[in-house]
């Protein structure tokens, strides 16, 4: 199961050992900076797999608006 950790931007250089390993263990880290969230800290291997989602998911998009775009000008050439 996922955690979310809360830390803030000074445990970047003080305490990085310790968020290395809450990485590992696949949970993520929410960076603050001044109380506000700021970034997310996740794995190598959970950013590749977001990154190759988002391509699919890009690639779908624009798929379906060109099929959506084709059957709108065959309608109107009709």
């Amino acid at each position: 199961m996922m955690n979310t950790h809360v830390r803030p931007v000074r445990d970047l250089k003080n305490k990085y050992p310790e968020l290395a390993d809450i990485i590992r263990n696949l949970d993520h880290v929410i960076i603050t900076n001044n109380g506000k969230s700021e970034s997310v800290l996740i794995g190598f291997e959970e950013f590749k797999k977001y990154e190759e989602f988002c391509t699919y998911r890009g690639n779908y998009v624009i798929n379906m608006s060109y099929e959506i775009f084709w059957h709108i000008i065959c309608f109107i050439s009709a």
